[in-house]
């Protein structure tokens, strides 16, 4: 008799999206991103790409730990299962995907409209270096600004760049955030 009293005042455990914390720290990263990315294009480092990519990658990381960590303890009661926070780490990085997406149309479409042709042209100078003839030169530069120029791929690209990292960050950071 006892043991079902117990039984009555236990609840079902509640199930929690991932949904609002991911949201929250996708947005919060997302903006930490185009924060670093205006001020790195004021101070006229948008072009070293190893400044980028490591401001990137750590953003990412720390977005992505912070959200399995504030769902683990915050909804979840202190325990989450790797796959849990797996989704949590790549739902974070979509948002920040989108929102840095959607920055980078605007830079190249308003604020920095000639870094287009400043990236098409460091790449014809490394096919000249390459030895390409004209004609494969100029095939591929017609190629390459079809795409350059097309915001859905540029979107499509961003989000596609940022998912890849945020899968790998995702993969590790889960290992260290589940219990």
């Amino acid at each position: 008799m006892e043991e079902q009293q117990v039984m009555d005042h236990m609840e079902e455990p509640k199930r929690v999206s991932p949904l609002n914390v991911s949201l929250k720290f996708g947005f919060i990263g997302g903006m930490v991103m185009i924060i670093t990315s205006l001020l790195y294009y004021l101070l006229d480092v948008q072009d070293n790409w190893w400044i980028g990519s490591l401001t990137t990658l750590a953003i990412i990381f720390v977005s992505v730990y912070f959200a399995q960590i504030n769902h683990r303890d915050n909804e979840l009661g202190g325990y989450m299962k790797y796959g849990r926070g797996l989704g949590v780490g790549l739902l974070t990085t979509l948002f920040i995907a989108i929102l840095s997406a959607i920055f980078t149309i605007v830079m190249v479409k308003f604020i920095d409209p000639g870094s287009i042709e400043q990236q098409l042209e460091i790449q014809r100078q490394a096919m000249i270096e390459q030895d390409m003839s004209d004609e494969q030169i100029e095939q591929s530069m017609q190629f390459a600004r079809q795409f350059a120029t097309n915001p859905l791929f540029l979107f499509f690209t961003a989000v596609f760049g940022t998912m890849i990292w945020g899968l790998i960050i995702s993969l590790v950071s889960a290992a260290f955030t589940r219990k």
